[in-house]
């Protein structure tokens, strides 16, 4: 998918040793875990190898779950937090080129953690999915609205899931298949990706960016 094209990459980092705000808390959580490298098929990343696997040293599956839980609503914070800095008009910017507005670059986002819900209800990958919402990528407010309903499904979602349920397989297309566990972390990638690329919009436009995305992803 052309919203996962982006290569830039980022290691794990420290959390400072101090008690964090809300802005803080989204780095922290997000960057809690590895992640592999990954390779580009046909539009979207696919990770080489497993991803936290449940018996790589002494983890559990409660903690390994847990930790993946955390850095997806971390990266659902960050999210927040950038569009809680733009107004509408901001949403008409393009850094030029090929480059789709900053409206479009968020609904895609929005689009991709569709993707994810319905794989982890399914079992299998749908990258085809499109809203197309008249007026959505113009608005900040029908952008956060939508953003919220989507992140209670993922909760809902994500509190039905029992340990049985992280191996079984996803179907990512393309001859992908991965575990209900890795799928999950993968999202958190996908997350990554979509941070990077508001990272260059911002600076473009000379927006400052939360705490969190310039300590953790800037």
């Amino acid at each position: 998918m052309a919203a996962l094209n982006m290569r830039q990459r980022r290691g794990p980092s420290t959390a400072p040793q101090c008690t964090p705000s809300t802005d803080d808390a989204a780095g922290e959580l997000i960057h809690e875990h590895q992640h592999p490298v990954a390779v580009e098929h046909d539009g979207y990343r696919e990770p080489v190898g497993p991803v936290t696997r449940i018996d790589s040293g002494p983890e559990t599956m409660d903690s390994s779950l847990e930790g993946i839980v955390r850095g997806i609503e971390g990266g659902h914070m960050m999210r927040d937090g950038a569009l809680a800095r733009l107004r509408d008009a901001n949403l008409q910017f393009s850094p030029g080129g090929d480059n789709v507005t900053l409206g479009h670059l968020l609904k895609e986002m929005g689009e991709i953690e569709v993707t994810y819900i319905r794989s982890l209800k399914t079992g299998k990958q749908d990258w085809s999915y499109r809203n197309d919402e008249d007026g959505l990528a113009d608005s900040t407010a029908r952008l956060g609205e939508w953003f919220g309903r989507l992140d209670r499904q993922m909760k809902q979602v994500l509190d039905q899931l029992t340990h049985a349920d992280l191996q079984k397989p996803i179907d990512r297309s393309h001859g992908a298949i991965r575990t209900v566990e890795a799928q999950l972390d993968i999202y958190v990638q996908a997350q990554l990706i979509f941070l990077g690329k508001l990272v260059v919009y911002f600076k473009a436009m000379g927006t400052p960016l939360p705490n969190s995305i310039q300590q953790y992803i800037a």
